[in-house]
């Protein structure tokens, strides 16, 4: 047998023999499928996890699987199947700690050589292709899930970011810079050979370390991704076809490495890799519906994943949405004909078209996309998967936008019916809160985040929670949901010392989305004082960007009583109310032209309702 002949020549200490393995395997007849199968596992057991191999036998070795892989498409498949089954993909990772990959990370920064980036960067040969075709069609074609593989990698690589031993901030960068210099300009064969996988490991070194990948955009990286990827066609980067498709999908991969790690917005405009995400939806679409099954898939998904991770509602990104209008049919074909790169954890491109979309165009009642249940259910597993889930360990820093899509599809009533449905959604809701001291991603957390971060995203969620409540399927999520609405009550809790919203506008929506669920008797209202007269003591001026807060309330007579209490909470909390119970009409007149025009929010009432914190914005 051809394979165990091989077999036992790479299992020699000689190097000459596993050199005529290495050329037994090149021979083999194009469609030898079995026999290139049957030759992975002890190519990766006998040769890449041994510590006697050499650097650059190791490359040699890593090289010639992506040629097995290669050498036919149907060959891609069970090539990928046996590198991932069985465990054989964390040797190569050095689970064994006995391989010149592991070798690497034993180093000193300023012992790292190219030579050693490019150890770095063979490792990634056969995963660079499976993502190319998406992770699940491998996963699949192996018979496991992708957890399967996700739970152990991330406890052996060490460049990933979930790995307990971290490498220092120096040698991170060291290595990036050098993994840099090969992805931009290789300077030999075997260089070149490792293009593609140069920049997948830089995406995998660089996600999640803020400071590696800030070095990373000192040095170039924006700028040379997006020169080597137009050194070819558009139409070829959407194709996970060797090698165009490789060299796409390790430089794809980085976009999820910039979305880690916060990237902003205006560098990747100026940089271009904004024009390369909006180009490869373009491609995407323009390759059509009979090439979807050559889609590369990681490329697509993950320039999508770095868009919706932009914060598309700040000024910096209003050129990005300019250029998402301008292709609707685009986004279309792509929310129409998903790709799979890896279920388990969100990587969908129907979820991350849906995510644009939301922060997009999701406020809009009807318009140019509809929402789908599986679609939206998806998001809010995403946004969960990110914030606590099991690729939390990839997103150390969350943005302070991270639950912007989760907020805006809470405006429109046609996705808050979707919203309702999905099975995750008051898990999610009731993390954001941050009432739980204990969560990972709260003050003393293994993923703490930093208070502003805290602030907008508690924000967020108590908003979402105040919109859900004021829709009938919503409310009744809310109410069920004990915990959820013990987490609201805490943030409505205006005492310093027990009270758990960071900022007024949480504490606001908490107490708005209780008024509505529970009613008033819910909520403990503050006492207010009298002052001299008998009447009603104004609280401290509330302000907004420094302008005092005027409200006008309008409302039908019949409900007087319900109204004058209102007027009078608001009051103690600041705001100059003025009523149709009251002299508003001259109370308003006497306003200056200018308080009348602009800083006066009118509120019309039948019956009690809830003004919402960010009634202005809208």
């Amino acid at each position: 047998m051809a394979a165990a002949r091989i077999g036992a020549l790479l299992a020699s200490d000689e190097k000459a023999e596993r050199s005529q393995a290495f050329a037994e395997m090149r021979a083999l007849a194009r469609g030898d499928l079995d026999t290139a199968a049957a030759c992975v596992e002890p190519l990766i057991r006998s040769v890449l996890g041994v510590a006697a191999v050499e650097a650059r036998e190791f490359c040699e070795a890593s090289i010639l699987l992506g040629e097995l892989y290669d050498m036919d498409p149907d060959a891609s498949l069970p090539i990928g199947a046996a590198f991932m089954r069985d465990g054989n993909c964390m040797v190569a990772y050095g689970a064994a700690h006995s391989s010149a990959y592991s070798a690497v990370w034993d180093k000193q920064p300023s012992e790292l050589t190219r030579l050693d980036a490019a150890v770095c960067a063979a490792v990634y040969v056969v995963p660079t292709r499976i993502w190319a075709r998406g992770a699940e069609a491998t996963f699949a074609h192996a018979g496991m899930e992708g957890m399967d593989w996700l739970s152990p990698y991330s406890v052996t690589d060490r460049a990933a970011s979930s790995h307990s031993l971290q490498p220092t901030t120096e040698f991170a960068i060291t290595l990036g810079k050098l993994l840099l210099d090969i992805g931009s300009d290789p300077a030999d064969t075997a260089e070149r050979a490792l293009q593609p996988e140069a920049w997948f490991a830089l995406s995998v070194l660089a996600s999640g370390k803020k400071e590696v990948m800030a070095s990373l955009i000192e040095a170039g990286i924006i700028e040379a991704a997006v020169a080597t990827m137009q050194q070819h066609s558009p139409i070829s980067w959407v194709s996970w076809h060797p090698p165009v498709g490789a060299l796409a999908a390790g430089i794809g991969n980085c976009g999820w490495a910039m979305a880690t790690t916060n990237v902003p917005t205006q560098k990747l405009l100026d940089g271009g890799f904004v024009d390369v995400a909006i180009t490869m939806m373009k491609a995407f679409e323009l390759r059509g519906v009979a090439k979807l099954s050559e889609a590369n898939v990681v490329a697509i998904d993950i320039c999508l994943l770095m868009l919706c991770s932009l914060d598309l509602t700040a000024p910096e990104a209003a050129p990005i949405v300019q250029q998402l209008e301008a292709i609707p049919s685009a986004l279309r074909f792509v929310l129409a004909h998903p790709l799979s790169h890896f279920e388990a954890v969100g990587y969908q491109t129907e979820v991350q078209a849906a995510v644009i979309c939301a922060l997009a165009f999701g406020k809009e009642e009807s318009g140019e996309f509809e929402f789908t249940q599986a679609i939206v259910a998806s998001v809010v597993k995403t946004l969960l998967c990110d914030f606590s889930g099991f690729v939390s360990a990839f997103y150390p820093a969350l943005p302070i936008y991270a639950f912007r899509p989760l907020l805006h599809l809470c405006v429109s009533d046609a996705n808050k019916g979707l919203l309702v449905q999905s099975a995750e959604l008051s898990t999610l809701l009731r993390e954001g809160l941050f009432a739980d001291p204990d969560h990972a991603r709260s003050e003393g957390g293994k993923l703490a985040q930093e208070l502003d971060v805290r602030v907008a995203l508690q924000c967020d969620a108590a908003e979402c929670c105040l919109q859900l409540a004021l829709y009938p399927p919503g409310k009744a999520l809310l109410a069920e949901d004990a915990a959820l609405m013990h987490a609201l009550h805490a943030l409505a809790d205006e005492d310093e010392e027990s009270g758990k919203a960071f900022s007024k506008d949480a504490q606001k929506s908490a107490h708005g989305a209780i008024m509505t669920i529970e009613g008033p008797s819910g909520l403990a209202e503050p006492e207010p004082e009298l002052d001299s007269a008998g009447g009603v003591k104004k609280g401290e001026m509330a302000r907004r960007d420094g302008i005092p807060q005027h409200l006008m309330v309008s409302y039908q007579w019949d409900h007087q009583v319900v109204i004058e209490r209102v007027v009078r909470s608001l009051q103690v909390r600041g705001y100059n109310v003025v009523s149709s119970g009251t002299k508003s009409r001259s109370a308003l007149l006497s306003m200056p032209m200018n308080v009348r025009l602009y800083v006066v929010e009118c509120v019309a009432a039948c019956v009690p309702i809830v003004v919402g914190p960010r009634l202005h914005e809208r």
